[in-house]
């Protein structure tokens, strides 16, 4: 099994991250760690292990000594609230509002 410092998660992480200096690469890696940080620190350890340092789940338990039904929920959830902080807001027509289908107002994504 991969080993690795769990103090280096950071350094390993923000490494993994940085591309080679491309503004375009330079946003992306901002964007990333924005998204990671705003994780449970639970969480965001099973993301690091699993999808930036590409340990198995069987793996990713062992090193965070939970059970793997453990790791499939965290990165569940994590992936979960990703992928809903990762959407951009709804788009408005012509400046105004949506409406539903029944007319009423739909709320703005907070």
């Amino acid at each position: 099994m991969r080993r690795m410092l769990k103090t280096e998660w950071s350094a390993g992480l923000e490494a993994s991250l940085t591309h080679s200096g491309e503004d375009s690469g330079a946003e992306r890696t901002e964007a990333v760690m924005s998204l990671l940080s705003r994780l449970d620190i639970h969480e965001r350890h099973v993301v690091v292990l699993r999808v930036l340092d590409g340990y198995s789940v069987r793996e990713t338990s062992r090193w965070l000594s939970v059970r793997e039904g453990t790791v499939r929920s965290r990165f569940s959830r994590a992936m979960s609230s990703l992928r809903s902080s990762a959407r951009p807001p709804p788009a408005r027509k012509n400046g105004k509002k949506q409406e539903s289908r029944n007319g009423s107002a739909v709320p703005d994504a907070q």
